[in-house]
């Protein structure tokens, strides 16, 4: 059994943002990108940003900045990002940010039906009768608090294919959004934590 992060992102909420702000000029200038832009797309009402390593997009609710490439220094670069992005533009209305981690476990020689129903025990008894064909999958969600962020972990059978699932992470955070960005890395820890307490026979 195998796992691997395969995608993560930053979301910062705002009451209102000011896309027609993030020019390609404007994030290079202020050095919130220091890679060559490969994409990118500006209309008063949304902003997309596209280097080798993220892609940046910005409305009038939401900037988000999402891993390309997952690495270790990706992972370092990220949260940084964002944190210069916000404190060139203090006097956006910030209302919540969220830290986003997709994981996909490969179950190899396992049975993921097993794996899941052990996750959930009196799930295979609640399902039990409801299909027509006694064909089901089991998943699940999990609520936590972890350090000041409202946690969610869903647990996410792949249906492209009967060995493979996902479990996806979201961080919420609704105060003190501009000293929490080293927290992005904790976060990230905690999520492959979670991975292993789930999956005992994983390798990550």
């Amino acid at each position: 059994m195998k796992g691997a992060l395969i995608g993560t992102n930053i979301i910062v909420l705002a009451s209102h943002h000011n896309p027609s702000i993030a020019t390609k000029d404007w994030l290079l200038t202020k050095r919130i990108i220091e890679e060559s832009v490969t994409n990118f797309a500006h209309t008063p009402t949304f902003s997309l940003t596209e280097t080798e390593t993220i892609i940046m997009a910005v409305d009038e609710s939401r900037l988000t900045v999402s891993l390309k490439v997952i690495s270790e220094p990706n992972l370092a670069i990220l949260p940084q990002i964002v944190l210069k992005y916000m404190e060139n533009l203090p006097e956006t209305p910030y209302i919540a940010k969220g830290y986003n981690f997709s994981w996909k476990v490969s179950m190899g020689e396992e049975n993921r039906k097993d794996e899941l129903t052990s996750l959930f025990p009196k799930g295979e008894d609640i399902i039990k009768g409801l299909s027509d064909d006694n064909w089901y999958e089991i998943g699940g969600i999990l609520l936590l608090h972890w350090q000041g962020f409202q946690t969610k972990v869903v647990i996410d059978p792949f249906l492209g294919s009967e060995k493979d699932l996902t479990v996806d992470f979201n961080y919420h955070l609704s105060k003190n959004l501009f000293g929490d960005n080293i927290k992005y890395l904790e976060c990230f820890k905690h999520s492959k934590e979670i991975i292993k307490k789930l999956f005992k026979k994983i390798e990550i």
